[in-house]
């Protein structure tokens, strides 16, 4: 089907509903703006192919917690003076499935060798890179006890000799980093700079 062509099933979907809706308390609209204002991620890493500069360190040479990145790596960071929470959570997880879609997209803008195209959702169904290809990360100078009480016990796990914590937060996982209890160590010198007392 052509891209002009392309039935436009949310329209069909929010009208259909209005009607059945009709003389309810509700509103229905489709293709709602939901961002409020420009979405920012606090950290991104992400995997480069290897360069004349590259080094062949160890992954045991990353910051406690980072031990297993991967191409896509999303970090959320909270100070001392907010917990990692819930919320915080939630809004990771918001940010990874928006990212995952970017991400898609500027993978399929490199294949079609047209970098000065706008980035945008195309009409047509584009393939998602792999899920296996991104993480979470929250990285906190405060341990999330909120956080810990809530989740399914068993969800998380702390790792052998590293100072970090990985909870499954469905769909995903979310490594947990509290720069202040890491070892002293040369590789967590990221965490120091914001390590505290509490």
């Amino acid at each position: 089907m052509h891209r002009d062509q392309r039935i436009p099933w949310h329209k069909l979907l929010g009208q259909a509903l209005a009607d059945a809706l009709s003389g309810l308390p509700y509103q229905v609209s489709t293709e709602e703006e939901l961002a409020l204002r420009s979405q920012r991620l606090d950290v991104l890493i992400i995997e480069q192919g290897q360069s004349a500069q590259a080094t062949s360190r160890p992954a045991e040479d990353c910051p406690d917690g980072l031990e297993d990145l991967t191409k896509h790596n999303l970090l959320s960071f909270k100070a001392a003076d907010e917990p990692f929470s819930a919320w915080s959570a939630e809004e990771l997880l918001s940010h990874s499935v928006t990212y995952r879609k970017v991400a898609s997209l500027r993978a399929l803008r490199e294949r079609q060798s047209d970098p000065d195209q706008p980035l945008e959702e195309p009409k047509e169904h584009y393939r998602l890179l792999p899920a296996k290809d991104f993480r979470c990360y929250a990285i906190a100078t405060r341990f999330p006890r909120q956080l810990v009480k809530q989740l399914r016990p068993g969800s998380c796990q702390k790792p052998r000799k590293r100072e970090s914590i990985a909870c499954a937060l469905a769909p995903a996982t979310c490594a947990w980093s509290s720069s202040t209890s890491s070892t002293p160590h040369p590789r967590n010198a990221p965490w120091g700079l914001f390590a505290t007392d509490e």
